[in-house]
């Protein structure tokens, strides 16, 4: 496969750079919806939020983003709040949420909740973080928790391709998550977890926009410092019509019983 011209490369950097002012708020990245693909999970998220919440009364979502799940939901609990700790998304949150009667409260990132003991029925949190202490303190006695995680496992091919090297070594999987749970005083009621699940990216600048917008994947992602990686990914998106890479994701839901 040829190597792209002088011209070529500089296009290419020039096109690539344009990626970093692209628009992004909040967690949409509806920017990027028509040139990105995943293959769906073997649990529905959605679902299990919503027969988690059936009925009751109380409902808190941690690190709700941008507020776009929460908003999604069709019906809310008469106490919903949600917490959020990065400035810019508990703006995009209040904005979408405070119309749907949601409390939106900014907190820290050290997992302590500003919430009294035994204050919701239910707790849920997709793909961000929690202190299973935190949970616990917080649940009413057999309230429900349910998340969704991103494994330590993500993206590894992602990261191997660009040369990036973990400099972090944490355990990050649904046995590990489960443990910390169970020695707070929850019981399992389900689970999940797939390490091989694919998402498909039709072109390098939806990698790009990706990594730009998610720095925890590759911290030091620059398209300066990967600028080469990313022509090679570039030269092998011409040559195939999707570029695959795999996803860790793990499911749990647990009771307090406690």
């Amino acid at each position: 496969m040829s190597r792209p011209s002088a011209r070529n490369r500089n296009e290419l950097y020039a096109r690539w750079k344009r990626v970093e002012k692209s628009p992004f708020s909040g967690w949409d990245f509806s920017y990027v919806s028509a040139t990105t693909q995943t293959e769906p999970l073997p649990w529905d998220y959605r679902k299990e939020v919503q027969k988690a919440m059936e009925r009751k009364e109380t409902l808190l979502d941690i690190d709700t983003g941008g507020g776009e799940f929460l908003a999604s939901l069709p019906e809310l609990p008469i106490r919903t709040f949600a917490t959020e700790s990065y400035p810019p998304n508990v703006t995009c949150a209040y904005k979408k949420l405070h119309p749907l009667n949601v409390h939106v409260i900014q907190v820290d990132e050290s997992g302590v909740l500003p919430f009294k003991n035994g204050s919701f029925e239910t707790i849920i949190n997709r793909h961000g973080i929690y202190d299973p202490k935190e949970i616990y303190r917080t649940a009413k006695k057999n309230g429900i928790f349910v998340t969704q995680q991103v494994g330590c496992g993500d993206w590894h091919d992602l990261k191997s391709a660009l040369g990036y090297q973990n400099t972090v070594s944490d355990r990050w999987d649904l046995d590990f998550a489960i443990e910390q749970i169970r020695q707070t005083g929850f019981a399992i009621m389900a689970k999940n977890e797939v390490t091989d699940n694919r998402s498909y990216f039709k072109d390098v600048e939806t990698i790009i926009y990706y990594l730009i917008n998610i720095p925890w994947v590759i911290p030091d992602f620059s398209i300066d410092k990967y600028f080469d990686k990313l022509l090679a990914l570039h030269r092998q998106s011409i040559a195939q019509e999707w570029l695959v890479f795999l996803q860790h994701r793990f499911y749990l839901a647990a009771k307090k019983v406690a």
